[in-house]
């Protein structure tokens, strides 16, 4: 059920509403900008590049989706 939510599978009947949009209907790249960009995920595996330390880690997933610096 928790992969339905964040968009990882697929329901096998109904919709999936977030903010007004229907993100059943969304293809590959629609998801993963979803994901990117409206989702936070904590995982129980530190997902993490060993050679960056944990503010590197948060500063490239934040440009990655666009953030200017800034923001960051």
């Amino acid at each position: 059920m928790l992969n339905i939510l964040v968009a990882m599978d697929v329901p096998d009947s109904g919709s999936i509403f977030f903010e007004g949009q229907n993100i059943t209907g969304f293809g590959e790249k629609e998801l993963a900008d979803f994901r990117g960009q409206k989702l936070g995920f904590v995982f129980q595996d530190y997902n993490l590049l060993n050679t960056l330390t944990i503010r590197e880690n948060i500063i490239l997933s934040l440009t990655l989706i666009g953030n200017g610096k800034k923001e960051i």
